[in-house]
């Protein structure tokens, strides 16, 4: 009878190591793979929030620029009227 040697046990142990390796990391990438979709959802969700506030900050800001111009004016007049009321008293 012709036989075929059996490999070594070491052979088999490293065989299996490998292939246990190969499959773990066949499943993490495909874990990872499929989570994908749902990490840019969470993502999306996130900028669209971002979004919407960076847009209230804008609009808070153009409030603050209109009431400061306001006041600015304001001050300006009253810088004009001490200035004619300096004038006269100073004739």
């Amino acid at each position: 009878m012709n036989s075929t040697p059996l490999p070594h046990p070491l052979t088999l142990v490293i065989s299996l190591v490998a292939a246990c390796s190969g499959a773990a990391a066949l499943w993490t990438f495909f874990s990872l793979y499929s989570a994908l979709p749902l990490r840019m959802d969470r993502v999306e969700k996130l900028n669209e929030s971002q979004d919407a506030r960076i847009s209230e900050i804008q609009a808070d800001n153009a409030q603050r620029r209109e009431i400061l111009a306001a006041a600015l004016a304001t001050l300006q007049q009253i810088d004009q009227r001490t200035k004619r009321i300096e004038d006269k008293l100073l004739k």
